[in-house]
């Protein structure tokens, strides 16, 4: 993973986690591991996937729905 590629995911991953504390009124800990152990994390971290590329609200959406639904959403 090279640098540019890795401060990208680190600062989505970042803003995930804020947004996770927010919206589901938990805290930090909590939503590191909602996060981190999420498939939408997994196909964020993929270069291959090209979520990286999305913003943090489209992101946010697919982790919602993955929580709500237990699955990670088609895209």
């Amino acid at each position: 993973m090279n640098k540019y590629f890795a401060n990208i995911i680190s600062e989505l991953t970042k803003v995930l986690i804020s947004k996770v504390c927010l919206s589901y009124n938990v805290p930090e800990l909590q939503a590191m591991d909602i996060v981190y152990n999420s498939d939408t994390f997994v196909k964020l971290s993929d270069k291959e996937t090209g979520l990286y590329k999305e913003g943090s609200l489209f992101l946010m959406d697919l982790l919602t729905k993955e929580v709500n639904h237990g699955i990670f959403p088609t895209i």
